[in-house]
């Protein structure tokens, strides 16, 4: 669980404000696509990866200090930073929603290959929801999120391993 860490070393400030820039990034991207009403594939699709980026950055915010402010507002302007903590439990249930979407709205690992290897898939936001599962316990889920990736039959593991280390 959580250490305490001063809040006076500039590395834990650091670490903290670089990921908040990169969640209200996210935000405003999540949030133009919703005003403008963008529902084209690629728009959704660049919304599924906001969304999975914010449950990343989420997720390692409440690993490392527990209870967080949960900003889901596109303003990075003053007041916006004024945000009360929130519970351990309304972190996950959002990472949870945020990667509940990715995984439906990302496509498979054959959509990018040609030209954008290594992009998110509907795979990495499996992989991301059966991890934060393992870190709650809830060993049900993380092998409902896993047996997805398996049965999607996009990955296996390398065979031949230890001809490596030949």
């Amino acid at each position: 669980f959580p250490v305490t860490i001063a809040n006076d070393t500039w590395l834990v400030q650091q670490y903290w404000s670089d990921h908040y820039k990169f969640i209200v990034e996210c935000n405003q991207l999540i949030y133009f696509a919703d005003s403008l009403k963008l529902t084209d594939q690629p728009s959704v699709i660049n919304v599924a990866e906001a969304k999975f980026f914010r449950a990343y950055a989420y997720f390692d915010l409440v690993r490392t200090f527990g209870e967080v402010p949960l900003n889901l507002i596109a303003s990075s302007g003053f007041g916006s930073g004024n945000i009360p903590k929130s519970s351990i439990d309304a972190i996950y249930t959002q990472i949870d929603s945020d990667l509940a979407f990715a995984s439906e709205h990302l496509p498979g690992k054959s959509y990018w290959e040609t030209n954008y290897p290594g992009r998110l898939t509907n795979a990495a936001a499996n992989t991301l929801a059966a991890k934060t599962k393992l870190y709650r316990r809830d060993w049900a889920g993380a092998l409902a999120r896993s047996e997805a990736v398996i049965v999607s039959a996009e990955y296996a593991l390398y065979n031949s391993y230890y001809r490596d280390w030949e």
